[in-house]
């Protein structure tokens, strides 16, 4: 590959004396450019692959940017970015010029309110649920989801929506073919919460159905319609509001977004593709673990989980992962952490077969309690005591969990069982004796400083349960202030790293101007604020700690988690500022 031609277009002549090959026999002449031409060969063919890698990167930052860009959890905001973002063109795929006029009848009765009711739900859904349920056929079903929801991911979150379209009688992931949103008018205001809402719903759908790559999803008044069109990893796109129903006297009057309803229903089906995996367990010393069908809740970075239930026991979780020897791993580390109550008892690895389309995978699995996910507006400072002592004891045991973030806490109810007990879930990226890492497995905001530090420069650092506990930190402020952060959306590693001590307070024991958790809310504040104060007076100290004073801050920070040593009576902290 270093020869070097002539910069002219060379003649057979000196091509051979650019090889060294001037006074050599033919027959050398024509073997060392067989030689060459097979080497152009293999050159162009990692060039191809080079290239198809690099779209394949291209694609997975564009949709990165496109997660980033809706991330926020103000629906409001999410709905403006979606009409701003949707240009003629992504406006033309909802169009849907070629539907043709439905031929339904609907009675007036279906959409029949009760005298005196104003909210949404009488006024709006229950008379959409009807007619959808008039309108499905087949195993086809629409299921009211506004207060409570089968919906509910491997993480114990529950997904609530107005309604839900699904390919079955009965309600689960696999089968959910759209959402349905239901608002008393479609006016500025409402419109850009609606989109939001439906984007959240699409979302959802698409995190839960990793083979389907569009949803289509409908929001609604009673003479209106819109759709919104939510795919991977495109910008969401969505429609003009269409005339959907009138009542004039006895009669419905029918308008294009009706038709363009029952044109999704029959033929389109809002984007739904039949779930190409399922589960089989094979028996296990003779007998079968589950006689009832397992639900997918997920599948992402080579893990897929399932929900699944032995007839009237509990709902257990499933886990299993393309690569073999990483879920052992993880295995391995919870059973070596299995008397730990802030850590989820697992049962043995066993053999599973999952069919994904036509073709199957035999992998491993294991078993573990199915638990409730933890949400930022109503989890306790007790939970994330819990979370500090679950640390500190896995550390003991020369283990660092190396991946904190939400996603990664859940709550099951106590061994009292009289409140819920936070824990820590997914040790796959932990570390086990061997502490030597590379950068961070977790999310980039919530990795310490001294993992931010080796980005980009290919070098080890030791984990430790320093790093465990910031990361701890960073997570609790995200609870209360995520949406007034900016640096949980930076991605430069010395940016992050300064913006986030500052909006942590972390550069100050006293007041310099700014508020900590000033802008959270006033209930979360008074809830949170001595707490988090005192971790973070004790955090300083830990972050400015030299080596051989690492050990006694640490401690400091472990006994500042715990909820029991703080006494809100007795506690009074000097305000950053009033």
């Amino acid at each position: 590959y270093e020869r070097t031609l002539p910069a002219a277009a060379p003649g057979l002549d000196e091509a051979f004396a650019a090889l060294g090959l001037s006074g050599a026999s033919p027959q050398t002449q024509n073997q060392q450019l067989a030689t060459v031409f097979e080497e152009l060969r293999d050159l162009r063919e990692g060039q191809q692959q080079l290239s198809a890698e690099n779209q394949q990167l291209s694609a997975k930052i564009l949709e990165l940017k496109h997660r980033e860009r809706y991330s926020t959890r103000d629906e409001h905001d999410v709905g403006t970015l979606i009409l701003q973002d949707t240009d003629e063109e992504e406006l033309s795929r909802l169009v849907f010029a070629d539907v043709a006029q439905s031929q339904i009848n609907i009675s007036t009765k279906l959409l029949s309110v009760e005298r005196g009711a104003v909210h949404e739900d009488p006024v709006i859904n229950r008379p959409m649920l009807r007619l959808l349920q008039n309108m499905l056929t087949g195993d086809v079903r629409a299921h009211e989801c506004t207060t409570s929801s089968p919906l509910v991911d491997a993480r114990g979150r529950q997904h609530r929506c107005d309604v839900v379209i699904a390919e079955d009688k009965s309600l689960s992931w696999p089968h959910v073919v759209t959402a349905i949103e239901g608002k008393l008018d479609l006016e500025s205001q409402n419109l850009k919460s609606v989109i939001g809402q439906c984007q959240r719903r699409g979302v959802a759908i698409l995190e839960q159905q990793p083979w389907r790559d569009t949803v289509v999803l409908a929001f609604h008044c009673i003479k209106k319609i819109g759709f919104l069109q939510v795919q991977k990893p495109a910008t969401p796109s969505v429609s003009d509001l269409m005339e959907f129903l009138e009542v004039e006297s006895e009669q419905v009057k029918k308008g294009r977004g009706f038709d363009v309803l029952c044109h999704l229903i029959k033929e389109d089906k809002f984007g739904w593709v039949p779930c190409p995996l399922h589960l089989n367990l094979n028996p296990v010393s003779g007998s079968v673990l589950f006689d009832e069908a397992s639900v997918l809740c997920g599948r992402t970075k080579g893990k897929t989980v399932f929900l699944v239930q032995v007839e009237d026991r509990a709902k257990q979780v499933l886990k299993t992962a393309v690569d073999n020897d990483r879920l052992k791993r993880e295995h391995q580390v919870l059973e070596k952490l299995g008397s730990i109550s802030g850590v989820l008892q697992v049962s043995p690895v066993f053999e599973v077969e999952v069919m994904d389309g036509v073709e199957s995978h035999k992998r491993s699995a294991f078993l573990m309690e199915y638990c409730q996910a933890v949400v930022p507006d109503t989890v306790m400072p007790k939970h994330f005591s819990d979370f500090a002592k679950t640390l500190s004891e896995a550390s003991k045991c020369d283990v660092h969990h190396n991946d904190l973030s939400l996603d990664n806490m859940v709550l099951k109810p106590s061994d009292s069982g009289s409140e819920l007990q936070g824990v820590i879930i997914d040790w796959e990226h932990a570390t086990n004796e061997e502490h030597m890492v590379t950068g961070f497995s977790g999310k980039f905001a919530f990795a310490s400083d001294a993992a931010l530090k080796l980005v980009g420069k290919h070098a080890q650092r030791t984990a430790s349960l320093a790093d465990d506990l910031e990361s701890l930190f960073y997570v609790a402020v995200c609870c209360g202030l995520q949406e007034k952060l900016e640096w949980p959306s930076i991605k430069e590693a010395e940016r992050l790293m300064r913006k986030r001590k500052e909006e942590c307070c972390l550069d100050q024991l006293e007041h310099r101007g700014r508020v900590f958790l000033g802008d959270a809310a006033p209930e979360w504040r008074a809830r949170w604020h001595d707490y988090l104060d005192r971790v973070r007076r004790a955090m300083i100290s830990m972050i400015r700690a030299s080596e051989a004073q690492k050990g006694a801050t640490v401690q400091e920070v472990l006994q500042a988690w715990q909820w029991s040593t703080v006494d809100v009576s007795e506690v009074h902290l000097e305000p950053l500022s009033v």
